[in-house]
């Protein structure tokens, strides 16, 4: 070959490589067809880049991040030169917006209801994704309504290139009731013992009045692990409970439902046996346990054993111990034996303390309840009682402490209090008329301010003014700190005006009332507190009739007050669980004298039907007595009367009392009441939640009382009792009271009901 032709070739090759070389240079990015997305927003997150090499990788992983995004439906790229360069231009095809959403065929569900928890919302980008979620929670909310059949469907409905309507479209199909509920397998336990603690029940005419003979699908699941747990809990530790099968009737109105099981054998505790890291006896370790040798091999009491082992390791600083139970069967005895094996691992330290979720409550306010402190030695026990303390506030819908390994220090452990804040406050004004009013005018008013958390800083105060119109009216003021500079002391005041027309003594006597109150008190041991109070007291009287000093309680006094209370509930202002006790004797000195010794107790006891539905029980018990001071009696109006709204609810207010007589005249006497020494007073009331999330619950209660007169041996009979049921609603003004009251006769006859209306708990 021709020396020139060489040349030429080799300068083809070159020419050839630098335009391929040039060619590859990406010049510049168009983006096209996008509307609601800026250009700028997506080159920034394309790979391909301008002034750097194309790369068909690039480009390909470029289309997907774009479809990623979820604003587009189609995503085109087209190469062009441009002077020795590359030209990549992006079309797009954006996803329509959704200018309304629309709901067909929802007869038996509130739109609201749906529309509130839709994850698909107008003017936003139609995401099919989402889309998809909202028919999986409109057929959920369906299936809980009993609607098992219900399906859902939509359809997008376009008006403009940009522009879509969403239609949601239900075919309900009928509700689905519960048929046959059949229990196979079962010999321990009957069917109907069975049945009646199941939620899946069959359809009879009283179920259908409410909810509880649809089928739900939740309720069948429930039973499921009900049955498991329910038999282990009798010793039945290998039970097995398979899966429910569910055949919908020919009609499909019904779904009948069958629950089989095998009982296996029951089974008692053998040997208890300990193996592992033993920082305790042996005896010092069964004695924790609430399962012993020969006891029915209850699962739930097993499983508590496990969490008292955890708390006394716990207790030394062992967050991390692990409790292993290894369980042998010995089925010809029907015995189980257990070895615990404990792994104590490292003893381990409370870190950084962080409170969460506090717009109002200060973080001393809750710190200030714990019985644990950063740097301190883990405590099991501490921990969970911190929480109650913090939950006894009564601040607070919920309380989390979550625990968070510190990453720097495996030897500590971090705390996060998550806490959900409620209304702690009250506001009301009230005012009415009454045609028939006692008083001279026929209308009343109130105003009330109270907030028990006041600027966060756990202050309680009150202000509260009543009037009738007529002769009564009363002003109060009030201030209290549970925790001066976040100390074990307590301290608070309290300031009233009043006025008021007392006709419990058998006629009218306008009183009217200055006093001015203050009292301490300090936390001595553990949940134990002692206080003092003072009070000073101005009283002036009127009356037509003639006031021997037996009657009258005009002038002033000083009266000293002191406690001891105990206080261990789950809530201070709205309890479930617990108990309060507290004791109280009273000195009243100056223009009268006496003395007054009272117990108060009251016990809350939980029922849990589910782990959602939660019922209580109240006992309380008052005692109380006066006593005579320097030789004087005690004054008519200071003597015990019962009846009305907060003790004995079918009886008038002080209508329960001994009389004396009174002669007028020879021929006419009237009974005046007298009042009692003596007071004893039982209530028990059964709470049922009916709206929770509202505050609305129901009850029933029995009251039972009496006052004794001088002289009257102290026994039980002769009380006087009603019966009765309410409705207790929390509303964020205040707490409203409902209750029908019935007496009951010696022979345990009921009388004529007397409706009562009050505020407060």
């Amino acid at each position: 070959m021709d020396i020139k032709l060489w040349k030429i070739v080799l300068l083809g090759i070159y020419f050839f490589f630098v335009s391929a070389a040039t060619a590859s240079t990406l010049k510049k990015i168009i983006i096209e067809g996008n509307r609601k997305v800026e250009s700028s927003s997506i080159k920034s997150i394309l790979k391909s880049k301008s002034g750097k090499k194309l790369s068909k990788q690039a480009v390909a992983d470029d289309i997907r991040t774009i479809f990623d995004l979820g604003f587009f439906s189609d995503v085109r790229v087209f190469e062009s030169s441009d002077n020795g360069g590359v030209i990549l231009t992006f079309r797009l095809v954006e996803k329509p917006s959704i200018i309304e959403i629309k709901f067909e065929g929802m007869d038996e569900v509130g739109e609201d209801d749906i529309e509130e928890k839709l994850t698909t919302k107008v003017f936003t980008i139609l995401d099919e994704s989402k889309v998809a979620a909202d028919l999986r929670m409109i057929e959920k909310t369906y299936y809980e309504k009993g609607f098992f059949l219900a399906l859902a469907s939509y359809e997008v409905k376009k008006i403009s290139d940009v522009e879509t309507v969403l239609i949601f479209t239900v075919d309900e199909n009928g509700k689905i009731l519960v048929g046959d509920v059949d229990i196979l397998g079962n010999r321990y336990f009957s069917d109907s013992e069975l049945s009646e603690l199941m939620a899946t029940r069959p359809t009879t005419r009283s179920s259908m009045i409410g909810s509880s003979s649809l089928f739900q699908e939740a309720f069948v699941k429930r039973d499921l692990e009900f049955l498991s747990y329910y038999y282990q809990d009798f010793g039945f530790a290998e039970v097995k409970v398979g899966k429910p099968i569910i055949n919908v009737s020919a009609d499909r109105k019904f779904a009948n439902v069958t629950f089989s099981l095998d009982e296996g054998t029951q089974f008692w505790l053998g040997e208890i046996s300990f193996a592992g890291d033993l920082l305790f006896s042996e005896e010092e370790l069964k004695n924790t346990l609430s399962l012993n040798t020969g006891d029915m091999f209850k699962m739930s009491r097993f499983r508590s054993d496990i969490d008292a082992l955890m708390d006394k390791y716990g207790d030394l600083g062992y967050a991390y111990v692990d409790i292993n139970p290894k369980t042998s069967f010995d089925r010809d005895n029907a015995k189980v034996n257990v070895k615990y094996v404990i792994t104590k691992g490292p003893k381990v330290y409370f870190g950084l303390m962080q409170v969460v979720g506090n717009t109002k409550t200060r973080d001393n306010v809750i710190r200030r309840e714990m019985d644990i402190a950063d740097g301190d030695l883990y405590s099991r026990i501490g921990l969970r009682q911190s929480k109650s303390g913090i939950e006894r506030l009564g601040f607070f819908e919920s309380v989390q402490i979550l625990q968070e390994r510190d990453l720097a220090d495996d030897n500590r452990l971090n705390l996060k209090i998550k806490i959900e804040e409620k209304a702690t406050g009250q506001l009301r004004l009230a005012a009415g008329y009454s045609p028939s009013g006692v008083s001279d005018a026929s209308w009343f008013g109130e105003g009330k301010y109270e907030e028990k958390n006041q600027s966060g800083k756990g202050w309680n105060v009150n202000l509260t003014g009543k009037t009738d119109g007529g002769d009564n009216y009363n002003l109060n003021l009030g201030f209290g700190d549970p925790r001066v500079n976040d100390s074990l002391w307590s301290a608070s005041t309290n300031l009233a005006f009043e006025q008021l027309k007392r006709t419990s003594v058998g006629f009218g006597i306008l009183e009217k009332r200055r006093s001015l109150g203050f009292t301490v008190g300090r936390n001595i041991i553990e949940k134990i507190r002692g206080s003092m109070g003072l009070t000073f007291r101005h009283v002036s009287q009127q009356s037509e009739q003639f006031l021997s000093d037996f009657l009258s309680t005009e002038g002033d006094t000083y009266a000293l007050s002191l406690s001891l209370s105990r206080t261990l509930v789950d809530n201070y202002i709205d309890p479930t669980d617990g108990t309060r006790v507290s004791v109280t004797h009273k000195f009243v000195d100056g223009d009268y004298k006496y003395m007054e010794s009272v117990v108060n107790g009251a016990y809350y006891y939980p029922v849990m039907y589910t782990a959602s539905y939660k019922t209580y029980f109240k006992l309380s018990l008052t005692l109380g007595k006066l006593y005579s001071l320097g030789g004087e009696q005690v004054p008519i109006i200071e003597r015990y009367k019962l009846g009305g709204a907060n003790d004995l609810r079918a009886y008038n207010p002080n209508s329960i009392t001994p009389y004396f007589p009174v002669y007028r005249n020879p021929f006419e006497t009237k009974a005046l009441p007298k009042g009692g020494d003596r007071e004893l007073l039982f209530q028990a009331e059964y709470y049922m939640p009916l709206v929770p999330q509202a505050g609305i619950k129901a009850l029933l209660f029995f009251d039972a009382g009496r006052v004794y007169d001088n002289g009257d041996a102290f026994e039980v009979a002769g009380l006087v009792k009603d019966v009765g049921f309410g409705i207790r609603w929390t509303t964020p003004i205040a707490p409203f009271r409902f209750e029908w009251a019935f007496p009951v006769d010696q022979d345990g006859n009921l009388g004529k009901h007397k409706f009562v209306f009050n505020f407060g708990y």
